[in-house]
């Protein structure tokens, strides 16, 4: 037990600083090619009558950000059905 203790006190900083000395992970090409979406996007449309509902206008607001250090990219949306009063 007391070479186990020893042992860790000799080890953990030594994977302590070679763990601080790493560079974080960086996106790559794959991830860049979704920068098209990154902003503000607007859409307004018309909707045909259909089995689900009657024809009728609807519009959306999207906005689209990376986040975790550009890794992911977050979209949230917000729209109206003018057909169903949402």
């Amino acid at each position: 037990m007391k070479r186990l203790a020893v042992a860790l006190a000799l080890v953990g900083p030594l994977v302590a600083a070679t763990v601080h000395t790493q560079a974080p992970p960086k996106s790559g090409p794959e991830h860049k090619r979704l920068s098209y979406f990154a902003g503000k996007w607007t859409t307004v449309g018309e909707q045909k009558a259909n089995p689900f509902g009657p024809a009728g206008e609807f519009t959306s607001s999207d906005s689209c950000e990376w986040i975790l250090g550009g890794f992911f990219l977050k979209c949230s949306s917000e729209g109206k059905d003018v057909r169903r009063g949402w």
